[in-house]
C-alpha cells in the first residue's frame, strides 16, 4: 500500500462529503441518518487487502490498513467480510473505499435491507470507491 493510494483514497471520500450535502426532509435508504443501520460488504480475490476507508457511525473518516477478509467462499474463489454500524448522525456519511492486494475489489452499501451503493474495480491492485448512489432501475 502506497501513500499514493491512502491519499487518493481520502480525496475521493472528502469530495463525495462535500458534495452530498442536500438532504430531504424524509428519511431514506438514500439518506440514512440516527439510528439507521448501515452494513458495508467488501470482497476480493486475496484474503489479506491493502486498505479499507469509512465513515463510522458518528460520521469520523476510519481507515484500516491490512485488511483480512474472513470468509471464503469456494465457488466464486472470492473472500469476503462485512462492518455493521448504527449510525448516531442525523445526516450519516456512507462513503467507502476498499483496496485489494488481488485484481478484484468490490464494495456494497446498504441500509437495512436496501442496497445503496455497490461497485466492483479489476486489475492490478484493484480499488473499489462506494461513493455514489446507485441508480434506481427502470419499473
Amino acid at each position: 500500500m502506497t501513500i499514493r493510494s491512502i491519499l487518493v483514497s481520502l480525496l475521493i471520500l472528502v469530495c463525495g462529503a462535500l458534495l452530498s450535502t442536500a438532504t430531504p426532509a424524509a428519511a431514506s435508504t438514500r439518506f440514512p441518518g440516527t439510528g439507521d443501520v448501515v452494513t458495508i460488504s467488501v470482497s476480493s480475490d486475496r484474503e489479506w487487502n491493502e486498505q479499507i476507508v469509512w465513515f463510522d457511525a458518528d460520521n469520523k473518516i476510519r481507515h484500516q490498513s491490512d485488511v483480512r477478509l474472513p470468509t471464503h467462499d469456494d465457488a466464486s474463489g472470492l473472500w469476503s467480510g462485512s462492518l455493521t454500524i448504527v449510525s448516531r448522525s442525523r445526516n450519516q456519511n456512507i462513503d467507502v473505499s476498499f483496496g485489494s492486494t488481488g485484481r478484484f475489489a468490490r464494495c456494497e452499501i446498504w441500509v437495512g435491507k436496501v442496497k445503496v451503493r455497490d461497485h466492483t474495480a479489476r486489475g492490478a491492485h484493484a480499488l473499489a470507491t462506494c461513493d455514489r448512489p446507485t441508480p434506481r432501475r427502470k419499473s
